[in-house]
């Protein structure tokens, strides 16, 4: 787990799931910089402990990580959290069936995001 930015009301921040401590870390900081609390975790498995606990307002997960992808997260994430809005990020295209499957879990799907693009995509997400 990497550390946040400043304290974290729970139900108010976003968190964020990659493998990537920088990239990561980065997204935290994009989302600080707008007012946005944000936690990293390295994992899927990390991830469904924290949304099982207590949900953020918002995930952005990575698709691709070891250990189980952000796929199988958003599965395990909709079976108690329903309705928490989810964006499946990767940075490359989503093989085709994990795109289709993600959209049926009422998921956004992006490619990784930064500057005003990660603005337009909150906005969305948050919607």
């Amino acid at each position: 787990m990497f550390a946040p930015t400043a304290p974290v009301e729970w139900n108010k921040a976003v968190l964020v799931v990659d493998d990537s401590e920088v990239f990561a870390t980065l997204v935290v900081e994009a989302l600080a910089e707008r007012g946005l609390p944000a936690l990293a975790v390295d994992s899927a498995a990390a991830a469904v402990a924290l949304i099982e606990a207590e949900p953020p307002m918002l995930v952005l997960s990575d698709f691709d990580m070891p250990g189980g992808n952000g796929l199988t997260l958003l599965e395990a994430t909709r079976v108690s959290r329903p309705h928490l809005p989810f964006v499946l990020w990767s940075s490359t295209a989503l093989p085709a069936v994990a795109a289709e499957r993600a959209r049926e879990l009422e998921a956004r799907v992006s490619l990784k995001l930064m500057g005003p693009d990660l603005d337009n995509l909150l906005r969305l997400a948050l919607a």
